[in-house]
């Protein structure tokens, strides 16, 4: 049975950014995130609404402009722009993402998960909190 990334799944991602025209700028392989999917205390991102479904193996690219980013990738965001090494956020992210894994998750990975988005404002660290 394969499982599809919903609610309480253990997520396991390749992101990789892209130029405009679509090629990567980070390495080719991208890098790995891991996150436990809807445990955020003001519900799922726009982020996780776009990964919802998908299955191991699927690939899609996301488009969000700067602006829109903190709200786009919701507690999400200031962990995506340590794995990425974005020092500074580009006028538009474009994000190219490997679904590597879809796994049901350990009942203590959640119980972290839902304390650390418990801890997090959602601004994507810009209020400081992180």
């Amino acid at each position: 049975m394969t499982i599809t990334i919903d609610v309480l799944a253990k997520v396991e991602l390749s992101l990789a950014l892209a130029g405009e025209s679509g090629a990567q700028t980070v390495a080719d392989s991208g890098v790995e995130f891991e996150f436990i999917f809807g445990v955020a205390t003001e519900g799922l991102s726009s982020f996780e609404l776009a990964l919802k479904g998908k299955k191991e193996g699927e690939h899609c690219t996301l488009t969000v402009p700067a602006a829109e980013a903190n709200e786009y990738f919701g507690h999400h965001f200031s962990l995506l722009k340590q794995v990425l090494s974005l020092q500074t956020v580009p006028e538009t992210i474009h994000l190219n993402i490997h679904v590597l894994s879809v796994k049901e998750a350990e009942s203590r990975e959640i119980v972290q998960s839902i304390a650390r988005a418990a801890a997090s404002c959602s601004c994507g660290g810009s209020c400081g909190c992180d």
